[in-house]
């Protein structure tokens, strides 16, 4: 027996890879943002594909586009999956996210809200190329968004040490609004709904 009360903290995780970066309408290896940065196949021998954000001041746009399932009442947890071919370990990462919330409605704007908590500068950590990496964790607030929002992210990079940072993707975390079982949908949280 499972109390819904419990899964209303169990978080859902969505991986944005670069198929959701905003590209050019007149090319699609070219990213929106500052230099028009272009995407590419990283390490020239496998299936992973990243924009170069090694220089400062290069940044991404990516659609979340809506999660029709997401609790609004909870915060939105962000993190930024990278990788780069540098082998120095104290290279330096300072990555900043923001973020827009459009409404069906509401004029079309670039994502320039700062997350309630910043995402934390880290360094490259190895002395080893090509490792897949995770950004510390920023954070929206809850409440922050409407239901049925249009959600998009900018990543930014500020002091980067090494040449080359590609930025795989973003990860994203939420509470879902409800449970699904037993032939029933029923909102998280409600206190003494039980599913069995």
């Amino acid at each position: 027996m499972i109390r819904d009360q419990e899964i209303d903290y169990k978080r859902k995780k969505v991986f944005l890879d670069e198929s959701y970066f905003s590209h050019t309408a007149t090319n699609w290896d070219a990213m929106v943002g500052a230099s028009t940065p272009a995407l590419s196949t990283l390490n020239s021998t496998n299936a992973f594909n990243g924009m170069n954000i090694g220089t400062a001041g290069h940044d991404v746009y990516v659609k979340a586009g809506r999660f029709w399932d997401m609790d609004v009442r909870h915060p939105l947890y962000i993190s930024a999956v990278y990788t780069s071919d540098s082998t120095t370990a104290a290279d330096d990462i300072a990555l900043v996210v923001t973020y827009g919330a459009i409404a069906v409605g509401e004029a079309i704007g670039s994502p320039a809200t700062v997350l309630n908590t910043v995402i934390a500068a880290t360094t490259w950590v190895a002395a080893t190329a090509w490792l897949i990496r995770e950004s510390p964790t920023g954070i929206i607030d809850g409440s922050t968004f409407t239901e049925g929002d249009f959600i998009s992210f900018k990543v930014d990079s500020t002091t980067i040490d090494m040449t080359n940072l590609y930025l795989l993707g973003v990860n994203i975390e939420y509470t879902p609004k409800i449970t699904r079982g037993a032939g029933s949908d029923d909102e998280a949280g409600v206190a003494d709904q039980v599913s069995e």
